[in-house]
């Protein structure tokens, strides 16, 4: 089963009547902060031995109006997951 709101699916089904590349669709991107070994190991040969994450939002805060709205990228979920299940079966045959 996946998990998407019914306003979201609507989206991306109307995008992809109205032309919208698959591709488009279904390579959701995530865009998050990360902060790995890498970043970890990057801060240390730039001088900072004591490199943390930066702090998580505060999720009681209210959002500020002046804060600019992260836009997500219209994925369709459900034919995501269809071309994921197809691939899966093509490599699981072999």
């Amino acid at each position: 089963m996946v998990q998407t709101a019914a306003a979201a699916d609507r989206r991306a089904y109307d995008a992809l009547e109205t032309g919208t590349p698959l591709a488009t669709l279904i390579s959701g991107k995530v865009e998050k902060d990360r902060f790995d070994e890498a970043t970890l190991v990057k801060e240390f040969k730039n001088g900072n031995p004591d490199a943390s994450p930066p702090p998580l939002p505060d999720p009681t805060a209210l959002k500020s109006a002046a804060a600019p709205e992260k836009l997500v990228p219209l994925t369709d979920r459900v034919l995501q997951r269809a071309v994921h299940l197809h691939r899966a079966g093509l490599v699981l045959r072999r």
